[in-house]
């Protein structure tokens, strides 16, 4: 069947029902059909008692297949698969057992697809986006292997490790963002609202101000009169950088180029990246991908374009017939002690071996960096607030202490 030429109706079921327990439970889900409904109902425990039902269509408004679901799913038929159940009833069982919407959908597009006999890596790869060339690419080769489980199981694995790195580097730069923020509405509203108060009276005491004093009333001057100018200012840069990103490939390109220049945080994406891409490289090798074909799965892999444009470049220089090690020595994909360990594994035979070591390498390093930038950035940020606020406090008593000396 033509892949192309094949469009899975899908129907969304929206219901009232009663539970075992006689209370009424209102919903939706995805069904292959009106008997699968009622298979559905039957399992779920529920009494209908009022079903409407229409033919699903796309939405930008509908709810996105997430990563999180994307590892649930990778994890849960590896673990079926293994236990010799087939692949039909496993993503069945996982249709059943799943209460969200987009998880059901993407299962019911995979299942038609499959029972009318299109290959599960094509089921894959038309279901969403999330399955990526990589993702469907490896199931592909392991289906003609006959490994699907191990297959769902390399993937999981994988996703895993990487989600755990993207969550605790991701952590680790909220934290000083949301300091920012709260640094920068606390001193908004200290010199809009508190001190225009003490200007007042500082109006009523007569005499001359500190210099320092004088600067942060006229810095308190301007806000009140130009805040609205300010807030349209800041909302269009944030929204021109937000275009720039999403729809200019050269802004965005420059983006990741400069992100990874940032200090301290700048060679922790390096790594983040580079860790991903080994991780890639190991498991594509070891299902018997070409160095080539690992390497464009990497891409696929790999967030950041500045990187994407090195991988690329790499991959020039492996088909003009350059080895690995000198290709990544040339692109300048790797740090030198990546490249010399990459380039043992390539003389010894043991690339993939090499690979593997060269991401837990990384990973060890990622976690210790992240340790200490989050011991490093916590006690920053709170001295730097601690000393902005303390700054605009000072400002304001410095009069109340000169006059208190003058008085005495």
């Amino acid at each position: 069947m033509l892949i192309d030429s094949f469009h899975p109706t899908i129907f969304c079921i929206y219901y009232r029902a009663r539970d075992a327990k006689r209370q009424v439970r209102t919903g939706r889900f995805y069904a292959l059909s009106m008997a699968d409904a009622q298979h559905q109902f039957s399992h779920m425990g529920l009494t209908p008692m009022r079903v409407k039902s229409r033919v699903y269509q796309p939405s930008v408004f509908q709810s996105t297949f997430t990563t999180k679901q994307l590892n649930e799913f990778s994890t849960q038929l590896a673990t079926l698969l293994a236990s010799s159940i087939s692949l039909e009833q496993s993503l069945n069982i996982m249709r059943k057992g799943s209460s969200n919407p987009a998880q059901q959908r993407v299962l019911c597009k995979v299942l038609l697809a499959i029972t009318s006999g299109i290959s599960l890596s094509d089921s894959l790869r038309m279901a969403d986006k999330k399955f990526d060339g990589f993702y469907a690419n490896l199931v592909k080769i392991a289906e003609a292997h006959g490994d699907l489980a191990g297959c769902f199981n390399d993937l999981a694995t994988l996703q895993q490790k990487s989600q755990r790195l993207k969550k605790r580097v991701t952590k680790m730069l909220i934290y000083p963002a949301l300091v920012t923020v709260v640094a920068m509405i606390v001193c908004y509203l200290m010199l809009t609202q508190v001190i225009p108060e003490f200007e007042l009276m500082f109006i009523s005491l007569g005499g001359s101000l500190p210099s320092f004093t004088q600067h942060v009333l006229a810095l308190s001057h301007w806000l009140q009169a130009h805040s609205l100018t300010l807030a349209l200012v800041l909302l269009s840069l944030f929204g021109s950088l937000s275009w720039i990103y999403q729809r200019n490939a050269l802004g965005r390109y420059l983006m990741h180029k400069y992100a990874l220049a940032i200090p301290l945080v700048g060679d922790t994406l390096k790594q983040l990246a580079w860790c991903r891409i080994c991780q890639t490289l190991a498991i594509t090798l070891a299902a018997g991908m070409p160095l080539l074909h690992c390497l464009a799965c990497a891409k696929t892999s790999c967030t950041n374009d500045y990187i994407k444009q090195k991988i690329t470049h790499t991959g020039s220089l492996l088909e003009s017939g350059n080895t690995l090690s000198q290709s990544l020595h040339d692109s300048e994909l790797f740090d030198l002690t990546r490249q010399q360990l990459l380039s043992i594994g390539e003389q010894s035979g043991q690339l993939e071996k090499m690979l593997t070591h060269g991401s837990e390498q990384l990973t060890q390093s990622i976690d210790s960096k992240v340790d200490h930038l989050s011991q490093l950035i916590e006690p920053l940020m709170i001295v730097i607030l601690g000393s902005i606020v303390g700054s605009l406090v000072i400002a304001m008593y410095l009069p109340i202490f000169e006059l208190m000396n003058h008085l005495g």
